[in-house]
C-alpha cells in the first residue's frame, strides 16, 4: 500500500513489505503523489487544502491533528478522515495549562519589563482555590481537568454543547448558560471545534460576566470567540487572554492583539512538539493494518 508521510521518521517506520511510505508534506511543491493513505497536518498556506482532492486513489485521510474543520468541504467523495483523537490530548493539554499559569502569574507584564529592564516584584494569583470553566468537555477537556487537578482549584465548571450529568453524578452544563456561569469564574479555558454550532459562543455577554482579572484560554478554535468583542474588553484591561488560536489565522499583521499588554498569542502550536510523530506512530500504524484487513479504522469524524 502506498501512503504519504511528512517526515523521515515515520517512513523508516512504517515501512515493510506491504507498505511504501513516501516522504511528502501537503504544502510541498511539485505533483501530488499516487496514494492510497495521506497521513497530514493542517496546510500552512490555505490554497493547498485543496490538494486533498486531487488524489484519485485515496482511501484514507489520516490527520495529524485533533480538530478537523480546515479539511471540510476538500475531501473527496466517500474518503474517510481520521483525526489524532486519543493521542495529542495531552500536549494541546499541557500548553492550556502553561497558558493558564501565565495568564495567572501575568508572565506577559514581567515579559514587557525584562524588555525595558525593570526589576518589578509583584503578587500574583496562583490556580489553588480558584473556579475555573472548562468550555468543552470531550477529550481534550476532560485531560486538562485531570492535569489541573495537582493545583487544586478550588471549582471547576463543567461546559459543553448540550448539557447532561455524568454517571457520578457531576453536572455537565449547556453553553447557553455560559454567561450566568462566567460571573463565577477566575478563568475560562476554551477547548470548542470550530463548527457553526460553536461561532462567537464567547461574545459580549460572557467577557461581560467575567470578573476584572479573569483569564481566558483559548485552545480550541479561534472562531469560538468573538474576537472584536474580546479586543475591547483587552483593550480596557478588564481582562487577560491566552491564546494559542485566533480568528482569523494568521492573525494579521495590523490585529492589536500583537501589542495589547495583556494578551499572550502562541501559533497554534499546542500539539506541536517532538515526541507527537512518536505517539501518533502506534495510532497510523493500526490504520494501515485496518486498511489492509478490512478492519474498522479509527477516530473516523
Amino acid at each position: 500500500m502506498r501512503i504519504a508521510v511528512p517526515s523521515s521518521f515515520l517512513a523508516d517506520h512504517l515501512a515493510d513489505s506491504d507498505t511504501a511510505p513516501v516522504i511528502w508534506n501537503i504544502d510541498d511543491s511539485g505533483p501530488v503523489p499516487d496514494i492510497e493513505m495521506l497521513v497530514t497536518g493542517k496546510p500552512d498556506h490555505d490554497l493547498n487544502r485543496a490538494r486533498v482532492s486531487e488524489i484519485p486513489s485515496l482511501r484514507l485521510i489520516q490527520l495529524m491533528s485533533l480538530g478537523y474543520d480546515w479539511i471540510e468541504g476538500f475531501r473527496p467523495d466517500g474518503v474517510p478522515v481520521a483525526t489524532a483523537r486519543g493521542v495529542l490530548e495531552p500536549f494541546a493539554a499541557e500548553h492550556a495549562i502553561g497558558l493558564l499559569i501565565a495568564g495567572f502569574r501575568r508572565l506577559d507584564i514581567d515579559q514587557e519589563n525584562r524588555r525595558r529592564r525593570l526589576w518589578i516584584p509583584r503578587t500574583t494569583t496562583s490556580i489553588r482555590n480558584t473556579t475555573v470553566i472548562l468550555l468543552g468537555y470531550g477529550g481534550l477537556g476532560k485531560t486538562i481537568e485531570h492535569m489541573l487537578s495537582p493545583f487544586h482549584p478550588g471549582h471547576i465548571i463543567r461546559v459543553a454543547r448540550t448539557a447532561r450529568r455524568l454517571q457520578d453524578g457531576t453536572a455537565v452544563h449547556s453553553v447557553r448558560e455560559l454567561p450566568s456561569l462566567a460571573a463565577r469564574a477566575d478563568a475560562l479555558i476554551c477547548t470548542l471545534p470550530g463548527t457553526p454550532s460553536t461561532s462567537k459562543v464567547v461574545n459580549d455577554a460572557v467577557f461581560n460576566a467575567l470578573h476584572d482579572g479573569a483569564v481566558i484560554v483559548n485552545v480550541g478554535r479561534g472562531t469560538t470567540l468573538d474576537t472584536l468583542a474580546l479586543q475591547t474588553h483587552l483593550e480596557s484591561q478588564r481582562l487577560v487572554a491566552m491564546l494559542d488560536v485566533v480568528d482569523p489565522e494568521p492573525l494579521g499583521t495590523d490585529s492589536p492583539l500583537w501589542t495589547l499588554p495583556n494578551v499572550v498569542v502562541t501559533p497554534h502550536v499546542g500539539g506541536e512538539v517532538t515526541q507527537a510523530e512518536h505517539e501518533l506512530l502506534g495510532l497510523i500504524q493500526q490504520q494501515v493494518s485496518a486498511l489492509h484487513t478490512g478492519a474498522d479504522l479509527q477516530n473516523l469524524v
